[in-house]
């Protein structure tokens, strides 16, 4: 997921996609098909996913029962996750989990869990070595992004992602940039990709949310995906909303815990 993240960033710099510093941005973009809507989709991600001092906050919608808040500060990330207890309204610390490379060069991904899944008291500790364990915990958010890029492949059937049955057919893309900041400067600009099947309502998705007019970084965005049962869910739901908010430039530094005293999970 990360080389494939990279290798989208970096596709930006060979292409010539309609805005330049010297030119008014225009007040309406709108491209039809999945390669035009991936492509406009990385212009405007861009910036955002190569952030080395981001947070991110995000929570479920749907099912409601989780909220996370991500700090990444260069190579060290941390990941807090938080679950509500019982009907209320009140959230508790679940699991923390820091992402990060030791005085060795070791890449570590170490994780706290405070409570069990009734939400008891208890405690486990423990990490793993290896860049597959840190990347599997290093900018966690990314994930949900990832659909977007690849959203075509999970209705492919005998594929890596796909099920049985081909529901990559008679599917609309639309990607739009609506720049309001050219008419009120106090204003975001805003971004809508949608996808959805003529035939099946069943499958759709849509990733939408505002942009900071100056800086071109992403302020909030949304995230909702239908998938038929039948079909591969990348986060295993078949109907789930997620919102997320990122701020910038407020991690000083990240606090890493002492796991010389943790369960080294690797050696298993």
């Amino acid at each position: 997921m990360k080389k494939n993240k990279l290798l989208l960033v970096s596709l930006l710099s060979v292409l010539s996609f309609s805005l330049s510093s010297c030119q008014k941005k225009p007040n309406h973009i709108e491209v039809h098909g999945l390669e035009e809507m991936v492509l406009l989709y990385i212009k405007t991600f861009s910036k955002t996913f190569v952030q080395d001092d981001i947070t991110v906050r995000w929570e479920t919608n749907y099912s409601s029962k989780s909220k996370f808040t991500e700090r990444i500060k260069g190579n060290t990330g941390y990941l807090l996750e938080e679950r509500k207890k019982g009907y209320s309204d009140e959230y508790i610390t679940f699991r923390e989990t820091w992402s990060f490379i030791d005085e060795n060069g070791e890449m570590i991904s170490a994780t706290k869990t405070h409570f069990d899944e009734n939400l008891e008291a208890k405690e486990e500790t423990s990490y793993k070595v290896g860049s597959e364990a840190y990347g599997a915990t290093y900018e966690t958010y990314y994930k949900y992004f990832f659909i977007a890029e690849n959203f075509d492949s999970y209705l492919k059937p005998n594929s890596k992602e796909g099920g049985e049955t081909d529901y990559s057919t008679d599917m609309v893309y639309i990607g739009e940039i609506y720049n309001h900041s050219n008419y009120f400067s106090y204003m975001d600009d805003w971004y809508d990709f949608a996808a959805w099947h003529t035939d099946n309502g069943d499958i759709e998705f849509s990733l939408h949310g505002d942009t900071d007019p100056e800086t071109e970084l992403v302020k909030n965005a949304c995230i909702h995906f239908t998938f038929p049962s039948e079909a591969y869910s990348p986060l295993d739901e078949v109907h789930e909303v997620f919102t997320f908010k990122m701020s910038y430039g407020e991690n000083e530094k990240i606090e890493l815990p002492d796991i010389s005293s943790w369960e080294n999970k690797a050696s298993l």
